[in-house]
């Protein structure tokens, strides 16, 4: 608060009952969490998942200072098991506490097909890109047509403009980070993390299509050097120039107009699929693939991939996969047949969640 903050993302944990007291007591705006991290991929996991996650519901739904629900964080674009588990817990949620907005994940992938409340992460460090982006954002023209439902990422689609959006991971900025790191590069005076920091949060107070934002990070922890405050939090800053920064009057705030609403263009166009993945089932297609290094023309037509395995996508590491990839570069070849009638549109969707990717691709 004395940063000019109304309120905080209680991050991938649980706080204790003296905190939401305070918080209540203060009128201080917080979310409801969970602390998970990547096992909420495995089917094996959704007993105590939810098991933990009722009795937090029902130990803290009475806080009047919990504003929202937020059960997962960064979730994985996976269509089985994340997804099954977000949608799950997320009615789960509603049914306990029909009160209160809940988000199925915090990040960048959501499922639901009616969401309350969608949000994004974005640490862009300039904060003139950071503006641009998320102006253009909401006042860009639909892009269209969209791919079919089962690839569609609402949350930065063109497609739901009135659900309430955030950025409720946003800045990041490192200050003497020897021996640790943060994100982004660094400024290198103080007087430059000031104009960088004031530059982040009014890109999002000048937004009128967000409803808020959370600034990473209140303090610094383990493996981060970007808090506002030091571990033992004592203040790294001027708090006073912090707080005037922080906590003017957003466009929000002040009604101004909104981005006008886009037409909703048909999502579920008809689109023939010609090599599929495991979204498309029946018309999932096989790969040719290899890990480890082509020959020199292996994007050439005629190129013999006889020697290389064959498996259906996706290539990751974890349960989702269809063919195992755990490290070093894959390379992949696969062939269609079509009539050469005229297209009015072609799309290739593409997701990399496997080991780091550096390569190029080629048709």
């Amino acid at each position: 608060m004395a940063c000019g903050f109304n309120g905080a993302r209680l991050h991938q944990k649980v706080f204790e009952p003296r905190f939401l007291y305070w918080a209540d007591r203060l009128g201080y705006l917080v979310w409801g969490e969970y602390p998970n991290s990547g096992y909420n991929n495995r089917r094996r996991s959704f007993a105590e998942v939810t098991k933990e996650w009722i009795e937090i519901l029902e130990r803290d739904r009475n806080h009047p200072s919990i504003i929202g629900w937020c059960p997962f964080n960064e979730n994985s674009a996976n269509p089985g098991a994340a997804a099954e588990l977000q949608q799950m817990v997320w009615t789960l949620t509603k049914a306990i506490d029909p009160t209160r907005p809940a988000i199925e994940t915090s990040g960048w992938i959501h499922t639901l097909p009616h969401p309350e409340v969608l949000d994004a992460h974005d640490y862009t460090s300039d904060p003139a890109q950071l503006r641009e982006k998320w102006e253009r954002f909401f006042n860009a023209p639909p892009e269209g047509p969209y791919p079919p439902r089962r690839y569609f990422n609402p949350a930065l689609s063109k497609t739901d403009k009135g659900t309430p959006f955030m950025l409720s991971e946003v800045g990041g900025i490192g200050w003497a980070t020897e021996d640790s790191w943060a994100y982004g590069k660094g400024p290198k005076t103080l007087e430059a993390f000031y104009e960088r920091y004031q530059g982040i949060v009014d890109a999002m107070l000048d937004n009128p299509n967000l409803f808020g934002f959370c600034y990473t990070q209140l303090t610094d922890i383990e493996q981060e050097r970007n808090g506002l405050y030091d571990y033992d939090r004592s203040p790294k800053f001027d708090l006073k120039r912090l707080h005037a920064i922080t906590s003017r009057e957003a466009a929000y705030e002040k009604n101004i107009p909104q981005a006008p609403q886009p037409e909703v263009r048909r999502l579920d166009a008809a689109w023939e699929v010609l090599i599929g993945a495991v979204q498309d089932g029946k018309h999932a297609s096989p790969y040719r693939y290899l890990i480890g290094k082509p020959g020199e023309h292996w994007m050439k037509e005629g190129f013999d991939d006889g020697d290389w395995a064959t498996g259906l996508a996706p290539f990751a590491s974890d349960e989702r996969k269809r063919s195992e990839w755990k490290d070093g570069e894959i390379f992949c070849r696969t062939s269609f047949e079509f009539d050469g009638r005229d297209l009015q549109h072609a799309a290739l969707v593409m997701s990399n969640n496997g080991p780091p990717m550096s390569g190029s691709t080629g048709a």
